[in-house]
């Protein structure tokens, strides 16, 4: 769901293409965001309270509670979730319970498949803010995050917002969120794909490739690879020859591990000054429901911006910025300048 962030980034002319080519408007963007936040906001109280966690929480102060999280960001997009939702009242800096959210009523139908799906996940959230980790989630439930219009608005507005659609070559592309990214660029561009994903979730993205009759072929090629190992892979493996004309990172590195290893690995696979296209949603109020659902399916929290800007410092890279808001950045770099 990190795709609601993405709709403001670009010039209107853009947006306006992307959102007609995933059947969407603006209007139902923002019910979609509304009534994630209501979802996210019930059954993160509910996972907690079921888990006692709550009455850990309530009269406690965050800055101890930070302390002995294993994952003391995510602990933060939860509580500002719940106190953005009135369940929970900061004083100074003890967490104060108010009142159970209501049900969420969800009326679009996608969005309601989606969050049905992914609902049973949150189960784990406990554990992720106890521990850090949790087990893998079902696969339905990370098939179910981009099988919907929002996944493919990210895909659009990836593709016009960088003028994807009047390059040619090939593109890397180290996640595909499912494969549904691919298909958009196999179908709107004229460039060849190349996309990877871990060896568990490459069947499925090949499936997925299947059911839209995208094939692998001259201008398709899925690499059995990890993020961080992508762009060495698609080089040894000789689907980008010498590297790619391009790659595009498009909400990615919360799905990595090590998201500098990703975005090194990933110039890794391209020519010489080739563009590394960036789409990434950043760590904000707005974006902490997002957060939260991408954290029970695996992800790790989004960097700030200033945390992005380190990671690409630290490689090496020359950028510059295309689009920025609080929520989101578009980014192209390079190794070498500008």
């Amino acid at each position: 769901m990190y795709g609601l962030h993405v709709a403001g980034i670009f010039r209107r002319e853009v947006t306006a293409v992307s959102l007609s080519e995933s059947g969407l408007t603006s209007s139902e963007v923002a019910t979609a965001d509304r009534e994630l936040r209501a979802f996210v906001s019930y059954w993160a109280y509910a996972a907690l309270s079921d888990s006692g966690m709550l009455r850990e929480v309530e009269g406690n102060l965050r800055r101890r509670l930070r302390r002995s999280s294993g994952n003391p960001d995510l602990l933060d997009a939860v509580i500002e979730t719940l106190i953005d939702a009135r369940v929970l009242t900061q004083y100074d800096d003890m967490l104060i319970f108010e009142s159970p959210p209501e049900k969420p009523t969800i009326t679009l139908g996608w969005l309601q498949r989606a969050l049905l799906a992914i609902k049973e996940e949150f189960s784990k959230l406990p554990e992720i803010l106890r521990r850090g980790s949790a087990s893998r989630p079902a696969l339905i439930a990370l098939l179910a995050l981009y099988d919907n219009p929002i996944a493919r608005l990210e895909a659009s507005l990836s593709i016009h917002g960088f003028g994807l659609e009047k390059m040619s070559g090939t593109i890397l592309v180290p996640w595909s969120g499912m494969g549904i990214l691919a298909a958009e660029l196999r179908e709107k561009t004229k460039l060849k794909v190349v996309t990877a994903a871990p060896a568990n979730l490459a069947r499925i993205v090949r499936l997925v490739l299947r059911t839209m009759r995208i094939y692998e072929g001259a201008s398709l090629s899925v690499v059995n690879a990890s993020l961080e190992e992508a762009g060495l892979e698609a080089l040894r493996s000789g689907e980008v020859g010498e590297g790619a004309d391009a790659g595009l990172l498009a909400n990615a590195l919360q799905w990595a591990r090590d998201p500098r290893l990703v975005i090194r690995s990933t110039i890794a696979g391209l020519k010489s000054k080739a563009p590394l296209f960036i789409l990434q949603t950043i760590r904000s109020p707005r974006t902490h429901p997002a957060t939260i659902v991408g954290s029970v399916l695996g992800a790790s929290v989004p960097p700030t911006r200033d945390e992005l800007e380190e990671m690409l410092s630290e490689t090496g890279l020359s950028w510059r910025y295309v689009g920025a808001t609080r929520d989101c950045v578009a980014i192209v770099a390079t190794m070498g300048g500008m």
